[in-house]
């Protein structure tokens, strides 16, 4: 796609503006549980630590919950059919991601039987735990101010 501008000044704009980068998480509810990953101790941001699932989207190449499909297809091995998804929230927050500023679009799907996981590519590995726990920072706390996500989840369910 070839981009065109009307003027020099907008094309100067266009690409004189910082972008936020886009990506989606997704929340795994299982009963009363909730499944979180642990990073790769290899990754850019919060390595080692445990956070939702997710990650940045394909820009130019998928919608955000064709992003959260894949990236739970990459990191868990389960498949998920994205009419499934619901919108949860959206984190805007600037200073969530130490890499950038990142747009995540949060969604979750109720499962109606736990699947067969395998952590793979980003997640080295996950964990069911119950959402209480998670929300209130009870078993460690998330990376990404995923808690804050899992309370106001939490609270509102």
């Amino acid at each position: 796609m070839k981009l065109q501008f009307r003027s020099d000044h907008e094309r100067y704009t266009y690409f004189a503006w910082k972008r936020p980068a886009a990506a989606a998480c997704c929340i795994l509810l299982y009963k009363d549980e909730v499944l979180i990953i642990k990073r790769s101790n290899k990754s850019a941001a919060h390595p080692g630590e445990w956070s939702l699932p997710g990650g940045f989207l394909d820009v130019d190449k998928e919608t955000l919950e064709d992003c959260c499909v894949r990236e739970i297809e990459e990191e868990l091995s389960v498949s998920l059919d994205k009419k499934d998804l619901k919108l949860f929230s959206i984190d805007s927050n600037p200073s969530t991601d130490p890499r950038t500023h990142v747009v995540c679009a949060m969604y979750y799907i109720k499962l109606s039987e736990k699947p067969e996981v395998t952590a793979s590519d980003d997640a080295i590995d996950f964990d069911w735990v119950k959402l209480s726990d998670a929300a209130y920072g009870a078993i460690v706390p998330l990376a990404f101010n995923h808690n804050n996500t899992l309370y106001k989840l939490y609270v509102e369910r």
